[in-house]
């Protein structure tokens, strides 16, 4: 979910229903009936999810690339798109902080 207040703050924040798993990270299949496969109890907590406040660079960009790192806090997948346009975004919009939709129908 991506905010913004009228007061000039904005956010981003990761929301939904992760699970944690046990071993492995969802890309090949485990044997269910293997000890220590599967999920454990309860879900990634909303705390422990990724998320962004008022950021440095005075924007906030998300385009289905990966939420953080996967060696930084629980394993929320691996099936995301590559950067590129996170990237692209940032480099269209000069990091001047004077951000409006006519510039960015152009990326």
């Amino acid at each position: 979910m991506v905010w913004a207040e009228t007061g000039g703050k904005i956010g981003w924040q990761l929301v939904g229903n992760a699970p944690v798993r046990r071993a492995g990270n969802g890309a090949f299949p485990l044997p269910a009936w293997a000890e220590g496969v599967g999920w454990r109890e309860g879900r990634v907590p909303y705390e422990e999810m990724p998320f962004l406040d008022d950021p440095g660079e005075g924007f906030v960009a998300t385009a289905n690339n990966s939420p953080r790192p996967v060696s930084e806090g629980a394993f929320l997948g691996i099936d995301f798109i590559d950067c590129k346009w996170c990237f692209c975004f940032c480099e269209c919009s000069g990091h001047t902080g004077d951000h409006h939709c006519i510039h960015f129908q152009h990326i």
